[in-house]
C-alpha cells in the first residue's frame, strides 16, 4: 500500500509526466517540421541525407538504437520523432512527411494501414521482456505477498507478453501485485530507482541499463513483434526505401536490439 504521502507524490508526478509528454509530442512535432522544410528525405551536398524515424513511446529504446544502426555509416542524419500513437497518426495525416515508423505489435500497424500511411511489408524483430529490479530476484519473488511490481497497460502489448511468458500459476499473482501500469518503460525504471516499486516488467530488447538486476523471464511462445514499417509519404525514392529496410532486416540490426557486442547501441532506458 502506498502511504498519503506517497499516493500524492505519484498523482502530480503522473500529472508532470502528462505535462512532460505534451511538450515532448509538440518538440518532436517541430523538429518533424524543420526536417520537412529542409527537404527531409533528399540527398544533400553538404551533408548527411536526412531520415525522419517516428515511434511510438513504448518502443523509443528500440528506435534510438536503430537510429545509431543507421547513422554508424555517416551517410544518414535520422531524426527520432517519439510520440503516442494518436499523435503519431495526426502528424502523419497533417505533415504527410516521415519515412519510417516504429511500434510494437499488429494493432498500431493495422491503423496506420487503414488510413494508407505505410508501404510495403514491414520488418519484424522479436521483443523479449523481462523482470529488473535494484537488488537480485528469483522468478517466484515476483508473486510473493507485498510485492509492487510495474507493469505494462492493461490492453497493451507489453503485459499481454509477459503474461504468455510467466508460468500459469505465477500469472494471477503477479496481476495481483501489479502497482503501476505505463507503456513507457522508463516512467517504470524512474518510480524502481525511487523506491516506489520492486521490480518493473520491461521489454528485454535491448537489455536494460546496466546498473539494474535483470531477470529474463521463460522465453515467449508468441513473441510480440517490433515492426518497422516505411512510409506512404516518404520521400526516399523506392530504390532507396527498399535498401533501407534490407539494412533494417540485417544482423547489424537483430544484434544491436539484443545488445551483442559489436552492434552499434547506446545506454537505453527500458
Amino acid at each position: 500500500m502506498f502511504s498519503p504521502t506517497m499516493a500524492t507524490w505519484l498523482s502530480s508526478s503522473h500529472t508532470r509526466s502528462r505535462r512532460w509528454r505534451a511538450a515532448a509530442a509538440g518538440a518532436c512535432l517541430a523538429a518533424a517540421l524543420g526536417v520537412v522544410a529542409s527537404g527531409c528525405g533528399r540527398a544533400t551536398e553538404r551533408g548527411p541525407r536526412p531520415v525522419l524515424l517516428y515511434c511510438t513511446s513504448a518502443v523509443e529504446a528500440q528506435a534510438k538504437v536503430l537510429k545509431q544502426v543507421l547513422e554508424s555509416g555517416g551517410s544518414r542524419q535520422v531524426v527520432l520523432a517519439p510520440l503516442t500513437g494518436t499523435d503519431m497518426v495526426t502528424a502523419l495525416e497533417g505533415l504527410q512527411a516521415g519515412d519510417l515508423a516504429v511500434v510494437a505489435g499488429t494493432p498500431m500497424y493495422e491503423r496506420l494501414t487503414e488510413r494508407q500511411l505505410t508501404r510495403g511489408e514491414p520488418v519484424t524483430h522479436p521483443l523479449a521482456v523481462c523482470a529488473v529490479a535494484v537488488r537480485t530476484l528469483e522468478l517466484a519473488d515476483l508473486g510473493k505477498p507485498g510485492m509492487r511490481l510495474g507493469n505494462g497497460a492493461k490492453d497493451g502489448d507489453r503485459a499481454a507478453a509477459v503474461e504468455r511468458a510467466l508460468p500459469p500459476e505465477l500469472r494471477p499473482l503477479v496481476a495481483a501485485n501489479t502497482r503501476q501500469r505505463s507503456e513507457r518503460g522508463d516512467e517504470l525504471v524512474r518510480l524502481l530507482r525511487l523506491g516506489a516499486l520492486d521490480a518493473a516488467l520491461v521489454w528485454d530488447t535491448p537489455p536494460p541499463a546496466a546498473d539494474l538486476q535483470r531477470l529474463p523471464l521463460p522465453e515467449d511462445p508468441s513473441p510480440c513483434p517490433l515492426l518497422i514499417v516505411a512510409l506512404s509519404c516518404s520521400r526516399l525514392s523506392p530504390t532507396a526505401s527498399a535498401a533501407l529496410l534490407t539494412e533494417l532486416r540485417g544482423d547489424a540490426v537483430a544484434r544491436a536490439l539484443r545488445g551483442e557486442r559489436g552492434g552499434a547501441q547506446e545506454a537505453t532506458a527500458p
